[in-house]
């Protein structure tokens, strides 16, 4: 009877812990997707990276490599080019040309390598200054992408491309309002850049603000309405704003277009986790991993959900494939704690919350988690410690206090368990599980009336187990 209440408040504790873990890894993962943009902007429509090539004039092997670099024949301009410079090693514009075809070929060491070429023999070239810029965006050295991309724009400030590309380098580096400032020039310079619509709306999302990010999403697909990333990006808005049938729509959409896009996958598997649908978010997590098979944030995700769906064993074996990868995530190591607790494996939990709690010590879920253990483990002494230590780091967490007055109450001291169950109802007035055990308290130590008006409360907030056995033993009407 006790213990059923305990069990239901130790659940509401788990979904606590286990909703926090996907959101804070969901921002890594969007970085991915910031990749995708820039990759997009330089790979996309030949016209959009036209005005960074040399326009063919006399030389008729230049102007060959331009004609098979338009028809996607990248080995074939790739070796025209390179005649071109074995006649002139100091052609800036045939090395500005192979470094795009380099780009185009994943081999961006060598792309840089042609860009300073070109830029050192022609100074004012600021095309070349703006393709070194995204080619070293890409291989993550962001200080001399940022430097390449503000030189480009000090040659041509009407040029919009440097400007996209340092928008993507503040993305990167956590400076939202920056970038979304240099979002807002390109998009001024060109009003029909659909990815510049999409990057900025990212950048909004970052900050929380998410009506005007889906403006932003909603414009990019009026202008591109078969790009995936957007979908994808606009579903998260959805979701943070609470429209979660929507959000399914737009990731669905998403997947549909390009079901090699995992990110995509993941967010779907996870509104539908919030939704309650918890065979559709595994089906959809086991599509992500089908692409990602070692993303730890994935697997941790996974774990997450077959928790949710009792499927404790699992968990922990995704869980610990996750921290094999990352042996140093604190949330993972309490969510497996959780998972392990579930399963009766009260010592390996209690490890698990120890080494979450040492890698993250202003966090007080691994200690209510300990408190949860000891509670099963009927260790009330210990129990009332570690939520003490909860207390102390969260002052004002309900559940830690209704859980507090569970342990207190087992522990022989009612009054303080009273004192506890009070504090939780002024933090949450709704808070069923702490009605139902401050009226099974009030039961025991005789005080009915009031006992059984908690337990009607609790009843009507949706938890009726113990007034039915408060009923049962002669207690309540």
């Amino acid at each position: 009877m006790i213990q059923n209440g305990y069990h239901d408040c130790r659940k509401t504790l788990h979904f606590l812990s286990e909703i926090l873990t996907p959101f804070a890894a969901f921002f890594p993962r969007l970085a991915l997707i910031i990749s995708g943009l820039a990759l997009a902007m330089l790979m996309g429509p030949f016209s959009e990276v036209r005005t960074s090539l040399a326009e063919p004039g006399a030389n008729q092997t230049l102007r060959q490599g331009l004609a098979l670099f338009q028809a996607g024949e990248y080995h074939q301009a790739l070796e025209a080019f390179t005649k071109v410079l074995e006649a002139d090693p100091d052609h800036a514009r045939a090395l500005n040309n192979r470094g795009l075809v380099y780009f185009r070929l994943g081999r961006m060491r060598e792309a840089v390598e042609d860009f300073s070429r070109a830029a050192k023999i022609d100074p004012q070239y600021y095309q070349a200054f703006t393709n070194k810029g995204m080619a070293h965006y890409r291989r993550g050295e962001l200080a001399q992408a940022l430097e390449d991309s503000t030189r480009a724009i000090a040659l041509r400030p009407g040029f919009g491309m440097p400007y996209n590309t340092r928008g993507l380098v503040y993305l990167e580096m956590g400076a939202f309002e920056q970038a979304v400032l240099e979002f807002d020039r390109v998009l001024e310079l060109d009003p029909n850049y659909a990815r510049a619509y999409n990057a900025r709306g990212h950048a909004l999302n970052r900050l929380g603000r998410y009506e005007p990010a889906l403006q932003d999403f909603d414009r990019a697909l009026a202008l591109d309405p078969h790009n995936p990333l957007p979908l994808n990006n606009r579903g998260w808005s959805l979701f943070q704003l609470g429209r979660l049938p929507e959000a399914v729509q737009d990731l669905e959409r998403a997947v549909a277009l390009d079901p090699g896009l995992a990110k995509a996958h993941a967010n779907l598997a996870l509104v539908n986790r919030v939704l309650g649908r918890h065979e559709q978010a595994l089906a959809a997590y086991d599509r992500t991993l089908a692409l990602e098979p070692d993303n730890p944030v994935f697997l941790a995700q996974r774990g997450i959900a077959l928790a949710r769906a009792g499927r404790y064993q699992a968990a922990v074996q995704d869980y610990t494939r996750a921290l094999d990868k990352r042996p140093k995530d604190a949330s993972v190591l309490n969510n497996r704690g959780i998972a392990l607790t579930n399963l009766g494996r009260f010592a390996e939990a209690l490890a698990d919350f120890s080494a979450a709690a040492g890698l993250e010590p202003n966090d007080p879920e691994p200690h209510i988690n300990r408190g949860n253990v000891f509670i099963h483990t009927k260790e009330y002494a210990r129990a009332i410690a570690a939520y003490d230590r909860a207390l102390e780091l969260d002052p004002d967490r309900a559940s830690s206090y209704n859980n507090r007055g569970y342990a207190r109450r087992e522990a022989g001291d009612p009054d303080k368990a009273l004192l506890d169950f009070d504090q939780a109802l002024a933090i949450d007035p709704d808070y069923a599980f702490a009605f139902n055990n401050r009226g099974v308290t009030l039961v025991l130590a005789g005080q009915t009336e009031q006992g059984c008006r908690d337990l009607e409360t609790a009843c009507r907030l949706l938890y009726c187990t113990d007034l039915e056995w408060a009923k049962s033993q002669g207690f309540c009407p």
